[in-house]
């Protein structure tokens, strides 16, 4: 998941309701809404619930996979 993708399942995650989620992302509602929901259905996700819970699991990895690189880098040098 690209970093700006992964924005509206953290934007979820910390509880924002769809209104505020299309302000953070300067769009309109109606089309922040229709972003969530194409969003849980192309990540098989049955809430927002799921959605939020995948977009932290997203993140986790990502900053996994940086401390790691981070770590092989040192190593290396």
């Amino acid at each position: 998941m690209t970093e700006g993708a992964a924005e509206p399942p953290r934007l979820v995650a910390a509880g924002n309701p769809n209104r505020e989620i299309a302000a953070a992302l300067c769009i309109g509602g109606h089309t922040a809404a229709r972003h969530i929901q194409n969003m849980l259905a192309k990540l098989a996700c049955p809430s927002r619930a799921a959605l939020a819970a995948y977009g932290h699991d997203q993140r986790r990895q990502r900053l996994t996979a940086a401390a790691v690189a981070g770590l092989q880098r040192t190593l290396l040098d």
